[in-house]
């Protein structure tokens, strides 16, 4: 099954760039989320999606719409 949520990540990560003052900056997304540039892309890219801790790091920044994304079950 292919997962919906590279195409919602990316929109989220294009509305965090609109949200920024100045450039845009990748590298700061990352350190948001506090993952690894190639992680980050990984999951633009559709080439993985995240897993665990790394749904609730996402989850922290946009909220909870991830988990129906990914088809997890919202924690409590």
């Amino acid at each position: 099954m292919i997962s919906n949520f590279p195409k919602w990540f990316k929109r989220e990560y294009k509305k965090w760039c609109r949200s920024q003052p100045g450039e845009e900056d990748f590298l700061a997304f990352c350190d948001l989320l506090g993952h690894p540039p190639y992680k980050i892309l990984s999951w633009l890219h559709g080439e993985s999606v995240p897993q665990g801790p790394e749904v609730l790091s996402i989850a922290g920044l946009f909220g909870t719409e991830i988990y129906d994304t990914l088809d997890l079950p919202k924690p409590e």
